[in-house]
């Protein structure tokens, strides 16, 4: 999918080249990691075209936000996750901040060559060289950026090595000024760290180039470590939409699928992206829906219901149904900030206004309903015309028959009986829950089968309304 990608970069004359980390390319080209491309960038507009038109999704990392550089997400029909990491300026330096803007592109998009292992635009092993020896003395010029240097310092050696170039050959190398820092490099003769010292004195040499004044350095340092220690302690985000996230409600009758597939999909999308889950069934939570079951437990019959529309709801049922209400509102207008907020949100069902369904307003009125029951539905029925629209709603749809044995083997307190989950299938066939765009989705078949093939809709819809 990815090759397929870049090939057609190569047929719209759009040219790149894998820049750096090509000791992982089997792992990028796999989905395994991500592939840093430069792509020139008198082509960024048509790549941009050309990227959306094959379905990729651009994402943004909540802490580290540099200029003219973007994550790109594609999802295969097989699930995988294959993320292209765009420069459209040779952007680098220190991890954490990168700094330089190198006037390399012209450079580097010249010296690329075809790898023969997969027919993409790589380096050759010259220039590879010397472009990682201008990473290995910006990275190491702080103590901070030596220490995140050295973390990684087994990946640095790999990707070194690749290079398979003598050091002694660079120093006639076209490229920035080399020739005095190469024998201070520490990558003569083994692989190490070059002395802090030199590092410093590389990265002034070439200050023209830095996109901040020297004197804002150490507090941009400082600034990106405690942004990125409150977001692994507190926030944990990872990639977001660029503006606004989505709401994708799965809905349907009991046994459906939706808790199946809502856990499939956001332990899926939590691997790259803020994803964020909730109820609208029964959003009061446990305490409080444990006291509802204790309310409510000596009227519940376990028999088939034969009309749920009852002529006169009683009080304390009213009561109840306007909470519930207020409790959906509420839970809904906290999934529409977190997809406010660019997270993806996964919401197991989510409310419409067809009296008496699931998910509905629940107050029914008579001739002689007294002027509290009136005022509660009234309160009912404007609560649920407050509730926000979900972006998409996957309303799945399965066979009574597979609904019963579904529940049959599900484990869960107060469990529907045979009879209900019969009636509420029956009852809930036509509901439209109040969303932007409902989709149908047979969810008849092997739970991975269905899966796969739930999640590329799901894909396609996000790319269809994020382009």
């Amino acid at each position: 999918m990815l090759l397929d990608f870049l090939r057609t970069l190569d047929e719209e004359n759009i040219n790149y080249v894998s820049w750096k980390n090509n000791h992982e390319l089997s792992k990028a080209l796999s989905g395994q990691s991500d592939l840093d491309i430069l792509v020139e960038s008198i082509s960024e507009i048509r790549f941009y075209s050309l990227a959306k038109k094959h379905g990729w999704l651009e994402l943004v990392n909540p802490v580290a936000k540099f200029p003219s550089v973007i994550h790109l997400y594609k999802i295969s029909d097989r699930s995988e996750i294959y993320h292209l990491h765009v420069y459209f300026k040779v952007i680098t330096g220190e991890s954490w901040i990168k700094e330089f803007v190198l006037p390399l592109n012209e450079f580097l998009i010249e010296e690329r060559v075809i790898c023969p292992n997969n027919n993409i635009w790589i380096l050759s092993n010259k220039a590879q060289a010397c472009i990682f020896i201008v990473r290995h003395f910006l990275k190491t010029g702080s103590l901070m950026s030596r220490f995140l240097y050295w973390r990684e310092m087994d990946s640095y050696k790999d990707e070194w090595i690749l290079c398979k170039t003598k050091i002694k050959d660079l120093n006639d190398a076209d490229i920035i000024s080399l020739d005095s820092y190469i024998a201070r490099s520490g990558l003569v003769s083994e692989f190490n760290l070059p002395r802090l010292l030199d590092s410093v004195k590389f990265r002034l040499s070439l200050m023209r180039f830095c996109r901040f004044s020297i004197l804002l350095l150490p507090s941009l340092r400082l600034r990106s470590f405690f942004k990125r220690l409150l977001n692994k302690l507190v926030f944990r985000e990872k990639k977001k939409f660029i503006s606004k996230g989505l709401i994708v409600a799965i809905s349907g009758a009991d046994g459906a699928g939706k808790s199946s597939m809502i856990s499939r999909l956001s332990k899926f999308h939590s691997s790259f992206q803020s994803c964020f889950v909730y109820s609208l069934g029964k959003p009061q939570g446990r305490i409080i829906e444990m006291l509802r079951r204790l309310i409510n437990s000596k009227s519940r019959i376990k028999k088939p219901i034969k009309s749920k529309f009852i002529k006169n709801t009683t009080i304390k049922k009213a009561i109840s149904a306007v909470i519930l209400g207020f409790l959906r509102l509420r839970s809904a207008r906290i999934a529409r900030k977190k997809a406010n907020d660019g997270n993806l949100v996964f919401v197991d069902r989510w409310p419409t206004t067809n009296l008496g369904k699931m998910d509905s307003p629940k107050i029914i009125t008579g001739k002689d309903s007294s002027q509290t029951l009136e005022f509660l539905a009234r309160i009912e029925r404007e609560t649920y015309q407050k509730i926000p629209k979900a972006d998409v709603c996957f309303y799945l749809k399965v066979d009574v028959n597979t609904a019963v044995a579904r529940n049959e083997k599900r484990v869960k307190v107060d469990k529907e009986t045979k009879e209900e989950i019969i009636t509420r299938h029956l009852d809930n066939k036509a509901i439209i829950p109040l969303c932007k765009k409902i989709v149908y989705f047979d969810n008849e078949g092997p739970l991975d089968e269905k899966f796969l093939e739930l999640q590329g809709l799901v894909w396609g819809e996000m790319i269809l309304i994020k382009s």
